[in-house]
């Protein structure tokens, strides 16, 4: 039995995760705060969010190796895609994605 690798982002989502975030991360919930009362057409819902994560998931055709995200917008909205920063150097970098892998692993138990 194989395991194929994704990666996934939900872009810019309308929930209400900012407002449980930790203090380290708090300056980056505040940007998106003030991009989603600046730019609300940005926002998308929380449903509209997880497809890139059930398509890196369920979809056989799913590639692995690579992140998939919104098409739009730079990443921040729409249906999923392949991610358009899949072709930076660290994605293909294989003593990096081990690592990664393993720290995954170890974070999450499995």
């Amino acid at each position: 039995q194989s395991v194929t690798v994704t990666g996934s982002s939900p872009g810019l989502a309308a929930t209400s995760l900012k407002t449980i975030s930790s203090r380290k991360t708090a300056w980056l919930m505040r940007m998106g705060a003030l991009s989603f009362c600046l730019l609300p057409f940005l926002r998308q819902s929380p449903d509209q969010a997880a497809l890139p994560a059930l398509y890196a998931a369920t979809d056989p055709n799913a590639q692995g190796g690579v992140i998939y995200a919104p098409h739009a917008w730079r990443g921040l909205r729409g249906y999923p895609a392949l991610w358009a920063w899949n072709q930076r150097p660290e994605l293909h970098d294989q003593k990096l994605l081990d690592r990664l892998y393993r720290a995954s692993r170890n974070v999450t138990g499995v």
